[in-house]
């Protein structure tokens, strides 16, 4: 369950960031080409990523990947919220951005495969699959709506740093359960 709190957590975040991100750019007074340029180069950074996260995924704890993934995002989100007119400052922070949300993808398949086993995951999948779903815009609509009222990203963009915060916890919590337990 520590799980099923952190995934949501740890990306809500980031999937409202990418969906305003061009238009937090333009808001902060980057021109339309910065913006292009610096959302390609979120997408780009979680390519990348995915490769050499799957090699380190398969020897380091999944939980510690998991954490390194939630961090970076904080990380990304506390660059973005104060990055003031800094360009090259922006260019680190979209492949910090970009890196923690690459990885996510590939670490969630790889989490309940170790913790539940490969025999779970059709179970585990559906169990989890529509709490994504729901979730997923849930961020973007937020994000949206406080922009709306308060003319600034500031403020959620705060609040997602407490939900990237917690999802760190929360992987850090999660302990695997033990062969021959009930959960495996």
């Amino acid at each position: 369950w520590l799980l099923a709190l952190a995934f949501p957590m740890g990306v809500i975040g980031v999937n409202a960031v990418t969906v305003h991100f061009f238009a937090y750019l333009t808001d902060m007074r980057f021109t339309t080409q910065t913006a292009i340029l610096m959302t390609m180069t979120v997408y780009l950074a979680a390519l990348v990523v995915k490769l050499p996260l799957g090699f380190i995924a398969e020897r380091v704890p999944v939980r510690y990947c998991l954490a390194a993934i939630f961090i970076l995002m904080g990380i990304g989100l506390v660059l973005l919220t104060f990055i003031g007119d800094n360009k090259p400052a922006l260019f680190l922070t979209a492949f910090i951005m970009g890196f923690g949300w690459g990885g996510q993808p590939l670490l969630v398949g790889l989490t309940w495969a170790n913790y539940y086993g490969r025999m779970s995951q059709g179970g585990v999948q559906s169990i989890s699959t529509p709490i994504t779903a729901i979730r997923s815009p849930s961020g973007a609509i937020l994000a949206g709506l406080w922009y709306d009222r308060n003319g600034s990203y500031q403020g959620i963009f705060m609040a997602f740093m407490a939900t990237q915060a917690l999802a760190v916890v929360l992987a850090l919590l999660a302990l695997p359960p033990k062969k021959g337990s009930p959960s495996t």
